[in-house]
């Protein structure tokens, strides 16, 4: 990454106000042209251009953003990026995440009719960044999927 990763609050409030859950710092995976399916992570977004900087990695793992090399996207080629441990839509129903099988191109997921192979086109992720969520009876926003504590980060509604 080139700087990007200091991305000010005056970028983020200039970035759209429609993000379908896309958002700096967000993991999201490319769904269009000749990268979709590959990962990436948002570091920055430019409001010159109207597009997202995003650091593109890998087939299935997020890249470490001062690594990978970076391009400008737009929300409509985004979606906030499956991982595991991740609750997920999975062929339309609810389900977590457990792991990416490379050879049959599927998540892993576990269903409450028991675990199943659900092709990556059809996995979703049940929560996205800056969706309304309800914790302990309390209202709050989704944040970031934190990976390593495979839970999410929220924050207070108010």
């Amino acid at each position: 990454c080139t700087g990007c990763a200091d991305a000010t609050s005056a970028a983020q409030k200039a970035a759209p106000g429609d993000t379908a859950g896309i958002g700096i710092g967000v993991g999201v995976q490319l769904c269009r042209g000749e990268e979709a399916g590959l990962y990436g992570v948002v570091v920055a977004y430019d409001p010159e251009v109207k597009k997202w900087v995003v650091a593109v990695g890998g087939d299935r793992e997020l890249p470490d953003p001062d690594e990978a090399p970076e391009r400008f996207l737009g929300t409509e080629e985004l979606r906030a990026a499956v991982q595991p441990g991740m609750a997920v839509y999975a062929d339309s129903k609810a389900a977590t995440a457990c792991e990416w099988d490379g050879g049959k191109r599927a998540w892993k997921v576990a269903t409450a009719d028991g675990d199943l192979f659900a092709s990556g086109d059809l996995v979703s992720p049940a929560v996205v960044p800056g969706m309304p969520v309800v914790a302990s009876g309390e209202q709050y926003i989704a944040v970031q999927w934190m990976a390593q504590e495979r839970k999410w980060q929220v924050k207070t509604s108010e």
